[in-house]
């Protein structure tokens, strides 16, 4: 009876360590869990507000759209129409970005959840060796079965103890089973998740290059009204004078915020550091000309007429830089230039950048030389991808090609 007793007390010694051992092993990974439970949390929430901008940017387009139907077809309306192509490119362009910050949260998501799967399966690795390590010391008491142990019973006492014992021992693999289906149910999850986590990036995927399909089609679209504008003068008679009077009040802004910065520049109330030499306003592979300075005979239409700068073709979103240190004269977006820049540097000198994507600079603002302040597109009167690219000397347009002597450029108008 005595060593009945003292074998049921190593029988429950042994099993209350491993029960202990298994119950410890969810513990000592709940610290790490919880923070990657809580930074995998985070990154959804980051994807649903992504996702939110990005339902708000569709509705903008759809506005757009319906913007542009109504006037489309109206020659009259031309420069409205460019601009509202202008408009939904831009959007495109922010749809871009949104699905692309998305996609990067979803590798972080999917990284997450695959270390945490790693994890999980191999804290059941280790709750399934236990488990083998309690059959084992069960084998080597000599236990056979819950039956063997209850009929071996000398007297109706021994059996009630018999059957306490019996009923600690289930209550122990009913915990270690329960456990262990816990575990390979978190297993069950997080493999769902991840799948699900995939899913949604590839959908991701789809839409950014869905997108990039519309931003080409629209780049497409306002080359050829450009075009039109350009080439078929009659009809679009309205839209050409327009042009240019917006081009000579232009003119007249520059010239008058020139004298305005010049005079602040001499009392020292705007100071900045111009630099060396001047830079390059675009990374020095693209070098080509497309349409250079002076009187020159026009790409589209075949007539000859002035050309105030030169004009870099380059990819969309190629960086501008400033080239000299300045203050920002003008950041804004014209019917001629689309978005366009204007700093004033010093020594009665200024520099004009336009038709760009987008700006990075507003107006007022002290650049440093080599700054970038925007980057290539095709806003306003622009059929393609370029930088237009103006110098002025005291208010007269000159040849920037004769600030860059070392510049090996092309032309290929």
């Amino acid at each position: 009876m005595k060593k009945s007793k003292k074998t049921r007390r190593t029988i429950l010694s042994v099993l209350a360590c491993v029960l202990a051992l298994l119950m410890i092993l969810p513990i000592l990974t709940m610290i790490a869990g919880y923070a990657r439970a809580t930074k995998e949390s985070d990154l959804r929430s980051q994807i649903s507000q992504l996702q939110s901008s990005a339902s708000d940017l569709e509705d903008r387009m759809k506005d757009l759209s319906g913007q542009l139907s109504a006037i489309k077809h109206d020659k009259k309306q031309a420069l409205a129409a460019k601009k509202l192509l202008d408009d939904q490119m831009a959007n495109i362009e922010e749809e871009i970005l949104n699905i692309s910050a998305q996609i990067e949260l979803y590798d972080a998501l999917i990284t997450e959840q695959g270390s945490r799967l790693a994890e999980i399966q191999e804290k059941e690795a280790a709750q399934y060796k236990l488990f083998c390590e309690r059959v084992r010391a069960m084998e080597e008491t000599g236990t056979v079965s819950y039956w063997a142990i209850l009929f071996s019973a000398s007297d109706f006492s021994d059996l009630l103890d018999r059957a306490s014992f019996v009923n600690e021992v289930m209550e122990y693999d009913n915990a270690v089973m329960n456990l262990l289906a816990a575990t390979r149910q978190q297993i069950a999850d997080t493999k769902a998740e991840l799948e699900y986590a995939q899913a949604e990036q590839e959908e991701a995927r789809a839409e950014q290059e869905a997108a990039a399909a519309a931003l080409e089609e629209k780049v497409n679209e306002a080359a050829e009204l450009v075009n039109a504008i350009q080439c078929e003068e009659k009809e679009y008679a309205e839209a050409l004078a327009e042009l240019k009077a917006e081009e000579e009040r232009i003119d007249k802004l520059i010239a008058q915020r020139q004298r305005d910065l010049e005079e602040l520049i001499r009392q020292n109330k705007i100071q900045f550091d111009a630099g060396s030499g001047y830079y390059y306003p675009l990374p020095s592979n693209h070098t080509r000309i497309s349409s250079r300075f002076g009187y020159r005979k026009h790409p589209l239409t075949g007539r000859y007429g002035m050309h105030n700068g030169i004009d870099l073709p380059a990819p969309r979103n190629t960086s501008i830089y400033a080239i000299r240190g300045g203050v920002v004269s003008i950041s804004g977006y014209s019917n001629s230039y689309g978005n366009y820049v204007v700093i004033q540097h010093d020594n009665g000198v200024s520099s004009l950048y336009a038709h760009m994507n987008s700006r990075a600079v507003k107006a007022d603002a002290i650049v440093k030389q080599g700054q970038v302040i925007g980057y290539v597109g095709t806003t306003g009167s622009s059929s393609g991808n370029h930088l237009h690219f103006e110098i002025r000397e005291k208010g007269t347009r000159v040849n920037p090609v004769t600030y860059y002597p070392s510049v090996g450029f092309t032309y290929s108008d």
